[in-house]
């Protein structure tokens, strides 16, 4: 931040180089840019010599000008440093959005898995099937169905054979068994 006349001679600066004995001045063509775009933020040589970004007011009743800036260097590497920073927390999270995404299949995918792998032994007459009881939820609830599915068919089967092998009307065994 440093102090200037209207045509940019150094009058004060916050780096305190007048008392060094190092006194530069802003070069006039952007002395006058400045003023004339008063508030806005533009690019320019500063009083030290490197490309700046600033922006001037002018100072109330006094043919002074007060300027900000800051090197365009040092302003272009905290935007990169800020995106930078950005892209690895939102890598970051979608990385763990990924996993958490992943993990929660694997608890839909193997109880259905173990479900059809179970179904399949039911449909090709295999009725020892049991699943173990899953968790809570959806997939919990239809393993308990299908146990129950299977226990009762179980039970049919069993009935059937019974009657299969007496006779209805008189409960005994029939001639074959």
């Amino acid at each position: 931040v440093y102090l200037t006349t209207a045509h940019g001679r150094l009058i004060a600066d916050s780096q305190s180089s007048l008392n060094r004995g190092e006194p530069r001045d802003l070069p006039p063509q952007d002395a006058d840019r400045l003023v004339a775009a008063e508030g806005a933020i533009l690019t320019y040589r500063g009083v030290d010599g490197k490309d700046s970004l600033g922006s001037a007011h002018r100072v109330s009743r006094a043919p002074w000008v007060a300027v900000a800036d800051i090197p365009v260097a040092d302003a272009y590497a905290q935007v990169t440093r800020l995106r930078n920073m950005t892209l690895l927390i939102v890598g970051g999270l979608l990385v763990v959005v990924g996993l958490i995404a992943y993990r929660l299949a694997l608890l839909i995918v193997r109880p259905l898995d173990r479900l059809t792998a179970a179904a399949g032994k039911v449909s090709a007459g295999d009725l020892s099937v049991d699943l173990p009881a899953g968790g809570s939820g959806g997939g919990g609830d239809l393993t308990s169905v299908f146990n129950k599915m299977v226990g009762s068919l179980r039970d049919h089967r069993g009935h059937l054979e019974g009657l299969s092998k007496t006779d209805s009307r008189t409960g005994l065994s029939k001639r074959r068994h």
